[in-house]
């Protein structure tokens, strides 16, 4: 419970209670409670999706739009896999080429199946995503997931990467026409599949 008008701060989970006369102490009292939680922040998705297209510019290996959804696809998965939160905040849905996010669509829909060499077009018809960009500063884990992601996947096809969303029990297969991917289904599922002990 926080409340501000009163300044009372109850953190029953960390048997923490503190009563603060000043929001100043309040705030330090919620910073320090998220500090002490198992929290990671989550991304939009297209900042995700642009750090792909850097590295496949960067390393001579653009991505098209298909491979970028799987690559945004696996990386979720693996950092809901590895850390128990995921990596963006939108939700997957089922479309018939595999899990997409609807956003990272209609943001690189402008390079159609052809790979993305070169990001100038991208802000042109949405000004407004560059500055969701800029504001969405990735933390280590995050660089460490795409990069994992991005080293293990660089040079399989988006064909082959929507095959194996495809498997039968996937979270694609089992939600394919119903819509929203739950991360939880995408969590479980990367364990058993790619997380060994």
């Amino acid at each position: 419970m926080y409340n501000l008008g009163h300044f009372f701060v109850n953190y029953s989970e960390l048997n923490l209670t503190c009563f603060c006369t000043t929001k100043f102490i309040s705030i330090i009292a919620l910073i320090n409670l998220i500090s002490r939680t198992k929290y990671l922040p989550m991304y939009s998705s297209l900042a995700i999706a642009y750090a792909f297209v850097q590295k496949g510019i960067e390393d001579g290996n653009p991505v098209t739009q298909m491979k970028l959804q799987k690559l945004v696809y696996f990386a979720n998965g693996i950092h809901l896999a590895q850390y128990d939160n995921p990596l963006i905040k939108e939700n997957f849905q089922s479309w018939d080429y595999g899990p997409v996010i609807p956003e990272i669509y209609q943001q690189f829909k402008i390079y159609g199946s052809s790979p993305i060499e070169d990001t100038s077009l991208l802000f042109v018809f949405n000004p407004s995503a560059k500055k969701v960009l800029e504001s969405d500063v990735l933390d280590e884990k995050a660089k460490e997931t795409i990069s994992v992601t991005w080293n293990s996947l660089k040079d399989i096809s988006a064909i082959t990467l929507s095959a194996w969303t495809h498997k039968k029990g996937s979270p694609w297969e089992t939600h394919y026409k119903n819509g929203i991917i739950p991360n939880e289904e995408i969590k479980e599922y990367f364990k058993s599949e790619f997380v060994k002990d």
